[in-house]
């Protein structure tokens, strides 16, 4: 379990990292790869934890374990009723919030001189106007999974899988999903500094921000 964490982590910086430079139509050799990785490799693990820490996820879950729990011990229309719609009402809103989430381990990486902090703030501030973009990312990804799931699911009581067998598929279906959703973060993640005015100029190792003209020159007295 711990090796498929760590290699879940770093596969998830190689896609924000090779994306990043196949976006800005840059080349990347494997050493550039490597480095980078290796120095960014710590602060997306770091910010996990103090993310995780910031927002109610847990607790949210606590109460859709129990809301389920009830809807399932004492069946009938009202309780069901009741569970799904604070189930779904939970649902959306993790969904939602979890956009900056996702953004912020986007900005840990490609800005390397970002804390975990200033990456969630950043974020903060470079998803407004795009913020129902991640949402549906989020939303299609989580629906994907469903449909894959579901239909293994089904198969499992016609078909006789191998549970080794079915674990492998399952990890690998989320791998894979993780790194589509990377993907499109990292292009919401240019999307947004656009949007903003801002433009990411690559040159070598070294990334810089620049402000458009016009937003400069709206900021001179």
């Amino acid at each position: 379990m711990l090796v498929f964490i760590v290699i879940s982590h770093v596969s998830g910086i190689a896609i924000i990292i090779v994306s990043a430079a196949s976006y800005q139509g840059n080349s990347l050799s494997s050493k550039d790869l490597f480095t980078s990785i290796k120095r960014t490799g710590r602060k997306p693990f770091s910010a996990s934890f103090s993310f995780s820490r910031q927002t109610a996820t847990r607790f949210l879950s606590v109460i859709l374990f129990l809301v389920v729990f009830i809807g399932v011990m004492y069946p009938n229309i009202l309780t069901i009723s009741t569970a799904i719609i604070i189930g779904a009402g939970i649902i959306v809103f993790q969904l939602y919030s979890s956009v900056v989430w996702a953004l912020s381990h986007v900005v840990i990486v490609v800005e390397e001189s970002c804390s975990p902090g200033e990456a969630r703030e950043k974020a903060g501030d470079l998803v407004k106007g795009h913020h129902h973009k991640g949402f549906m990312l989020n939303v299609f990804i989580n629906l994907l999974c469903l449909i894959v799931f579901g239909l293994v699911w089904v198969l499992s009581y016609k078909v006789s899988i191998n549970l080794t067998v079915y674990g492998l598929f399952f990890i690998n279906s989320l791998s894979i999903m993780k790194m589509l959703l990377f993907m499109a973060y990292t292009v919401l993640y240019f999307q947004c500094k656009k949007h903003h005015g801002e433009e990411i100029v690559v040159y070598g190792n070294v990334e810089y921000t620049k402000l458009s003209t016009a937003m400069v020159g709206d900021e001179i007295p």
